[in-house]
């Protein structure tokens, strides 16, 4: 990525995180916080809801993504 992406990165999400070249105690801290990360975003995949267009009605799909990370949640301990 060049300069310019990882500064816009920056600005969207002020907490965000990237992994930096020659800086390797820095990411060895970070890689097991993504790890932790991608293994949640393959659970949230599992159960179809974020992978497809959800096709019935807004509360019940807020309901429905609340319910599963809270079981998520439970699952992990996060």
């Amino acid at each position: 990525m060049d300069k310019n992406t990882l500064d816009d990165i920056q600005k969207v999400h002020a907490n965000s995180t990237i992994p930096i070249k020659k800086k390797k105690y820095f990411n060895r801290e970070l890689s097991p916080k993504r790890v932790v990360t991608e293994h949640v975003n393959t659970k949230i995949k599992a159960f179809k809801m974020m992978s497809y267009l959800y096709r019935n009605r807004r509360r019940i799909h807020l309901l429905r993504t609340t319910l599963t990370g809270g079981i998520i949640n439970t699952e992990t301990q996060i």
